[in-house]
């Protein structure tokens, strides 16, 4: 079992143009910030899970390994990997999370257990014992499809891709992949989702459905029906306060 997590810059136009017009609320426009806060959600995950080694795939690991560095924690288990030239090359694409659809992709091990944490996360605990060949990390179920906002354009692109509106949205800030998990087909169906143009039924006026890449996991656990287990209890997921992290990651940060 290993973790990974990818950090980078965001292009704040590109997610408002995928619907995502809270982003100058949301997302930093300063990458310095971007990448404390996520070495202090990452600090927290090392913390409670000492023995899980790393994977942190990013286009600044001089910025990255200094702000890590800020922790008391056990930075041997970490791997810095520069992933730059993959980050600019899938900046290109329309889809704004495209650079962590080709990640996961691009770095999928058949017969290993990962788990792909989000940079906005806290945690308070460990992670369980688990089946690596059956179980699924999620951090919390959302919704039915069916019952989400028709403006927002999920609906359309399920109906398109999949021909299937009844099956549970989960929020994937914490991502455990199985081994044996049908990587290529969740990418095919992640890129066939945002290719769907949605202008005719967005009232934000936008061609993307904005969150493709965990509409297609949520697809792929009902499709296979993976026990899905929810992280919620012991992960908080400030995805709407990210500097939060910060805060709450305090206490690990090394005395001066």
């Amino acid at each position: 079992m290993k973790a990974i997590a990818l950090t980078y810059d965001y292009d704040l136009e590109k997610m408002k143009s995928n619907g995502r017009f809270w982003a100058d609320k949301v997302y930093s426009k300063d990458v310095s910030t971007i990448f404390k806060y996520s070495a202090a959600s990452y600090a927290t995950f090392l913390h409670h899970n000492p023995d899980i080694p790393l994977e942190l795939y990013t286009n600044d690991i001089d910025m990255l390994k200094s702000c890590m560095d800020e922790y008391d924690v056990n930075v041997d288990k970490i791997k810095y990997i520069d992933y730059t030239e993959e980050i600019n090359k899938s900046k290109e694409h329309h889809y704004i999370f495209q650079p962590l659809v080709d990640l996961l992709y691009n770095t999928h091990e058949e017969g290993e257990y990962r788990i792909r944490i989000d940079n906005d996360l806290i945690w308070r605990g460990e992670i369980p014992k688990i089946n690596e060949s059956k179980d699924v990390l999620i951090w919390k179920f959302e919704r039915y499809v069916r019952d989400g906002n028709p403006a927002m354009g999920e609906i359309l692109v399920c109906q398109t891709v999949v021909n299937n509106i009844d099956f549970k949205e989960y929020n994937v800030g914490v991502l455990g992949y199985p081994k044996g998990y049908p990587m290529k087909e969740l990418y095919d169906t992640c890129n066939e989702m945002s290719a769907v143009d949605i202008i005719s039924v967005s009232d934000l006026g936008t061609h993307v459905w904005h969150v493709c890449e965990q509409t297609a996991e949520s697809w792929i656990f009902h499709k296979y029906n993976y026990n899905v287990i929810e992280t919620v209890n012991f992960v908080d997921h400030y995805h709407e306060n990210k500097m939060k992290c910060l805060e709450e990651a305090k206490f690990l940060l090394k005395k001066q």
